[in-house]
């Protein structure tokens, strides 16, 4: 699995960044909050290429995000988000149980929600 940007020309850069992972209380529906901080992206600074969005990607399937945004601060962009939604059990079970091997793989960290 991997998180992929995708730009108008068709081209695709692989990313690393921060996951935030939601259900519902019944645990049938969820969430994946993927942000990605500008500064990360600084290979499209001299680009004029648009962001076509954001997809999970694995061996058989591809996932576009539901919703893409910029955070705003002082007038900057400085995060990308893209919201992947997972409405049906099956599509939420699928991503939760590859994950962890997903965080493994690039030596991410779990952390505890905050409340």
């Amino acid at each position: 699995m991997g998180i992929y940007l995708y730009v108008k020309s068709g081209k695709q850069y692989e990313l690393i960044p921060q996951i935030r992972l939601t259900r519902s209380k019944n645990g049938t529906t969820g969430t994946v909050i993927v942000e990605v901080n500008i500064k990360e992206l600084g290979f499209l600074a001299n680009s004029f290429d648009p962001i076509y969005g954001i997809a999970l990607k694995r061996a058989n399937s591809l996932r576009m995000a539901d919703i893409c945004n910029f955070v705003w601060a002082s007038g900057r962009p400085v995060k990308f988000v893209g919201i992947f939604i997972f409405s049906s059990i099956d599509e939420k079970q699928d991503f939760f149980n590859y994950y962890p091997y997903y965080a493994l793989d690039n030596h991410l960290e779990f952390f505890p929600a905050k409340s």
